[in-house]
């Protein structure tokens, strides 16, 4: 039987507000009525809001008579490259899902392309464009058009670029949008800083190193019959969770046996408590557990492996070229016996289909660029480069490879040259470098000398609040784009975004900023960047493609590509492929240094920070993502440190204890939780939280003293405690002590208690067949 909706109306007669209860039969009968229903709409803004918005009058045209609608587009900043489906009812997005047509997730999605709706919707979306004025605890935001943001923005622009005093900040951008980047930056002699929040340009060397790819391989999981990972978080967190989600259910189900998986990495991951094996090395030893599992497939596997190839990473050497990393000679430096690096060499040579992968804080040490060489080399070792369940390179997109990230040099200088008054106008968007740079750096301190600061952004963050103007961008569902994935399936593939709702508020996309702004500098930059709009841009790049005659899309007008291209979301050139062999082959790395550690006196642990569904903070003010509890600890809505039980028992610490976390650079406070898997010397948290800035969403019952913020104030940034060069995220060896301070953690779980099984009782209860009675069996 259906519910009776009941709504509360509050109607405002001679300054004291009466509540009514009505029931949606009444409501619709008194609003019918022209004496009630005015009393109704002008005493209850929301639904006389709700009415104009949902009036006929000004739905679109295709949604009059109420039906549902779905439309193609790009996940945007709320995915991993991912093509989504939107369901469209009465001109609002009511409903996310996954493109069935796109090959990264092929109908899957993930709680971060759900959550696209909360940031649509979000009631913290800058409406319009503001400016910071007054001095000192005077200063406050005041609303302006957008003739007057552009006007002044453009002029100081042309200035600042005829001074060579312009820079820009920007996320990793790929496809029309970054080229409209590029091409703004270089005609105005601009310097572009292109940054990620968990730095990842050692992984991506490494992979030009040892590959001589530019661009990031699909690794064949779904076919793979073997997986060695090295600290990899691919179903959580790493690169694209939703595609190697899906390609991990194939590995462990879809082929003829399942799958055998084996994780090494210092803390437990969502992935490696996946693994059939999960081993805890030494922080920074993954490239010696590599050289040391080669060692011994050279020495004992040498008739299984390709000779020539052999020869190549050794020198023509063999085994002698890696005897000191012989396993008894290195087991005591990596924490892991000999005869498991034994077993996994025999694994590696022994399945038809093995693939090495590996990433994460594998990569994040001093040493972390020759680990990802040795752990990547393994792959040529085994000879899966180009086969099946293997290393499949990518080919270069129609539309090119997403923006190279920056080097910490490259940052360094915008800041130096911020804080010496070099940058009178800096840019900054899809980034938050308040909240994501470490504090050692001192980008914010710097940016107060920028004369002109101008942030585009949907929310007011750490880095928006500091700008002197904030233009507040569309959301992507709002917006024209494209996109060329960070890993592409082994072929090419271009992601194209559509608008599926109309603009909620006085905003503009990235794009048409970037152009409108050309358009009022004039010059060289309005010559390069000739489209009126970004859908002009977007429709010249995929005229292109429709002149290549070549794709899953095919057609005998541009025209009816256009809409073909539109419907289904996605552009694909199944036959234009990558490489299938490696044009040199480098020798194994044999000079892998210890690794060094920037570390604090007296007793340390060693710190490895970690992603959630928050990812980097972006989504920390949704509260769909702030909800979903870590898959391990089941905690959520808050920062808390894992520690080793044998840790807290000797210093008598208990869930919940406020712990103070002091690196070299900083200090922070973390909730305590007791970890069953964490290694004595090891603490891990959380990154994405900590933010001073988000909004002013808020969350809680009806009582102000009980009501939160969703982001802003929330938790702790780790970010503020991370090294200078923050791709050395993972070299940190941190203090923990107690604050003598308490707050409940909040999770879903009861207590996790460390204790060992009690081996008298069966843990694994036979089931046997429903006509079996015998009163000692399980049923």
């Amino acid at each position: 039987m259906p519910q009776q909706i009941v709504l509360h109306v509050i109607i405002n007669l001679g300054g004291k507000n009466k509540t009514m209860e009505l029931s949606r039969r009444k409501f619709l009968k008194l609003s019918g009525a022209s004496a009630l229903g005015a009393i109704v709409f002008n005493g209850c803004g929301i639904p006389e809001q709700d009415l104009i918005v949902q009036s006929p009058l000004n739905m679109p045209e295709d949604q009059v008579s109420s039906l549902e609608a779905w439309y193609a587009t790009s996940s945007g900043p709320y995915g991993d490259g991912e093509g989504i489906i939107v369901r469209i009812v009465q001109g609002r997005a009511i409903k996310i899902e996954g493109n069935p047509d796109h090959p990264i997730n092929q109908g899957k999605s993930s709680s971060k392309n759900q959550s696209g709706l909360q940031g649509l919707y979000n009631p913290d979306r800058i409406l319009n464009p503001m400016k910071r004025v007054g001095i000192g605890a005077s200063r406050r935001w005041i609303d302006i058009t957008w003739e007057e943001a552009l006007t002044e923005i453009s002029s100081n622009i042309k200035s600042s670029s005829e001074s060579n005093s312009l820079a820009m900040i920007t996320d990793r951008q790929s496809g029309t949008i970054g080229e409209i980047t590029t091409t703004f930056a270089n005609s105005l002699n601009s310097k572009l800083i292109i940054t990620e929040a968990i730095d990842q340009t050692v992984l991506y060397q490494s992979i030009r190193h040892v590959f001589g790819q530019r661009s990031h391989p699909n690794f064949d999981l779904a076919n793979a019959d073997f997986v060695l990972n090295f600290g990899a978080d691919f179903l959580s967190s790493w690169i694209s969770p939703v595609k190697f989600s899906r390609d991990y259910g194939q590995f462990r189900q879809g082929n003829d046996h399942r799958g055998k998986f084996t994780q090494i990495e210092p803390r437990m991951s969502q992935t490696g408590a996946n693994a059939d094996k999960w081993i805890y090395n030494v922080p920074g030893t993954e490239g010696l557990i590599a050289l040391s599992i080669a060692y011994v497939m050279i020495k004992d596997h040498s008739d299984k492996i390709d000779s020539n190839i052999i020869n190549k990473l050794t020198n023509g050497e063999g085994a002698s070229f890696l005897s000191d990393y012989a396993p008894e000679n290195i087991a005591n430096d990596i924490g892991i016996k000999p005869s498991v690096i034994i077993e996994i060499a025999e694994d590696l040579v022994s399945h038809k289909h093995s693939l090495i992968i590996g990433g994460g804080s594998a990569g994040a040490h001093s040493n972390g660029f020759e680990n990802l060489n040795a752990i990547y080399s393994l792959n040529i070792l085994v000879g899966n480069i180009g086969e099946k369940g293997g290393v499949i390179f990518n080919p270069r997109s129609e539309l090119g490879a997403p923006l190279p990230l920056s080097t910490f040099d490259n940052i360094k200088e915008v800041i130096t040259d911020s804080q010496s008054n070099k940058i009178e106008t800096l840019i900054i968007r899809g980034t938050n470098p308040a909240h994501s740079l470490p504090s050692i750096l001192g980008f914010e301190e710097a940016i107060i000398n920028v004369k002109n600061l101008y942030v585009i952004a949907n929310f007011m963050d750490d880095t928006a609040a500091m700008a002197n103007i904030i233009l507040p961008e569309s959301v992507y569902l709002e917006s024209w784009g494209d996109d060329v994935p960070c890993t592409l399936p082994g072929y090419d593939m271009i992601t194209f975004q559509q608008p599926v709702v109309k603009t909620l508020n006085d905003s503009k996309s990235y794009g048409d900023i970037i152009l409108e702004l050309s358009k009022r500098i004039g010059g060289d930059v309005a010559t390069q960047l000739p489209w009126e709009d970004t859908k002009e841009a977007i429709r010249n790049k995929a005229k292109k493609l429709f002149d290549t005659g070549t794709g899953t899309i095919t057609s005998v007008s541009f025209e009816e590509f256009w809409n073909g291209v539109l419907q289904r979301g996605v552009w694909a050139n199944t036959e234009k492929k990558g490489s299938t062999k490696i044009d040199e082959i480098k020798l194994l790395p044999t000079q892998i240094a210890t690794p060094t550690y920037n570390s604090q006196s007296g007793k340390t642990y060693h710190l490895l920070p970690f992603e959630t569904k928050l990812g980097d903070g972006f989504g920390a003010n949704l509260p769909w993502l702030q909800n979903i509890p870590d898959l391990l600890t089941t905690a959520c809505w808050d920062t808390w440190v894992e520690i080793n039980p044998q840790v807290a028992e000797q210093e008598g610490i208990v869930e919940g204890d406020i712990m103070k976390i002091t690196s070299p650079f900083g200090s922070m406070n973390a909730l305590a939780y007791i970890h069953p898997a964490a290694s004595p010397d090891v603490i891990s948290i959380p990154i994405g939280l900590g933010h001073k800035y988000y909004g002013r969403y808020r969350i809680g019952p009806n009582i102000e003293k009980y009501r939160t913020f969703v982001g802003q104030d929330r938790g702790a940034n780790v970010f503020s405690i991370f090294p200078e060069d923050n791709k050395y995220w993972a070299s940190m060896k941190v203090n923990m002590s107690k604050t003598g301070e308490w707050r409940r953690l909040p999770k879903f779980e009861g207590d996790v208690l460390p204790t060992l099984p009690d081996h008298t009782q069966p843990t694994i209860l036979p089931i046997t067949g429903l006509d079996s009675h015998n009163g000692n069996e399980h049923h």
